[in-house]
């Protein structure tokens, strides 16, 4: 092993540290929250014998069924998810886990309209527009372009999940402070984590690679953290911008021959052509890692990120306090906590890369 006597192996190695005491933490961290006190309203008489069933189950719940529209209606919730992807899908299962946790049975005090938008930006207005025609009473968008076209319509309220950079993209004025009808959970990727423990596993590295879609402000975002982060550490970020699914594994190719590294932000264009990505990378060679533990599953070498299930329990949280009536303009953005570690160590071997003892150690997946 060698000794850290360069500057950069120190602050590597600190930052190591950091990651593993936030690992030990999370980890003995008991969730043993009790389901948030929803106040009762005024007992008033439904209209017919399956009202009155469901406004007595709301109120066995203890639900406040003034925030509910009409009598005893489910509360209606419309989710547009921009693509179909693990980390993705993890938000909307979260999301809905939270929900039945406080007692929110669906079909009885919730009714769930679910789209998915297939990665076509167009495909979310037309998504939230029969959402508005279909009178929802709150828009649950995961990822950032589904909700900037949440937000085109002012008179629903958004949560928001899995947006890396909520105020740039236009959903708030600011994360203390929205004073807009969106609020929710970003998932701004700390990325000077990911590219220190990127020069750990790659140590001679001096060219990283990137491909993102510059269309996409999240993955903007990230690209411009990582520049300057680099520019301290001493390497340089090489991008190649994908305007589209089809162009990933194009501009990965154009890399391949440019870099010693390629790092993929959270970003939905990547995400949709991830497996192809992984497929040039390993014919030449070049080891990826992911700003999110399910690019690690896909073939990534090792990955970074947040739990992204355990963000969309966090995003629902903030769902029930919404349904409890308060405004979103006067709820602050939140930031996902759970920082995790994922190593591919098949992946590694493929390519003829021995993953360090000291990353292995604080990894929280091994595959």
């Amino acid at each position: 092993m060698s000794q850290l006597n360069h500057p950069n192996q120190k602050r590597r190695l600190y930052w190591l540290i950091v990651i593993a005491l936030i690992v030990i933490t999370n980890s003995c961290a008991v969730h043993n929250q009790a389901p948030p006190e929803i106040k009762t309203g005024e007992k008033e008489q439904g209209t017919n014998a399956e009202d009155q069933e469901i406004r007595a189950e709301q109120e066995k719940l203890n639900l406040d069924t003034d925030n509910f529209p009409g009598q005893g209606e489910p509360f209606q919730i419309g989710i547009l998810q921009f693509t179909e992807h693990p980390a993705l899908d993890a938000v909307h299962s979260g999301i809905l886990e939270a929900l039945e946790a406080a007692g929110l049975k669906p079909g009885t005090h919730t009714h769930i309209e679910y789209q998915n938008s297939q990665g076509d930006s167009q495909k979310c207005r037309l998504a939230i527009e029969k959402f508005v025609e279909d009178q929802v009473d709150l828009i649950v968008a995961i990822a950032t372009p589904s909700a900037q076209a949440a937000v085109e319509q002012k008179d629903i309220p958004v949560l928001f999940a899995a947006v890396t950079e909520p105020q740039e993209a236009g959903l708030v004025e600011t994360w203390e402070e929205p004073n807009t009808n969106a609020t929710g959970v970003s998932d701004l990727n700390p990325v000077e984590v990911l590219l220190d423990m990127t020069l750990e596993i790659v140590p001679n590295a001096k060219n990283i690679g990137v491909v993102y879609n510059a269309a996409e402000v999240n993955s903007v975002v990230q690209v411009e953290l990582s520049r300057q982060i680099a520019d301290q550490l001493g390497v340089n970020i090489v991008k190649a911008s994908a305007k589209n699914p089809e162009e990933v594994g194009v501009m990965t190719q154009k890399l391949v021959n440019k870099v010693d590294v390629i790092w993929v932000p959270t970003d939905n264009t990547v995400l949709s052509a991830f497996k192809e990505l992984v497929e040039i990378t390993n014919r030449n060679n070049i080891p990826v890692v992911g700003a999110s533990i399910e690019f690690a599953m896909q073939g990534a070498m090792c990955a970074t990120g947040y739990d992204y299930y355990a963000l969309g329990l966090q995003a629902g949280d903030m769902a029930i306090e919404l349904i409890r009536g308060t405004e979103p303009a006067a709820m602050p953005v939140q930031m996902a906590t759970e920082i995790h570690i994922a190593i591919n160590m098949q992946s590694a071997e493929e390519i003829g890369y021995q993953i360090p003892f000291e990353v292995l150690v604080i990894a929280d997946q091994v595959f």
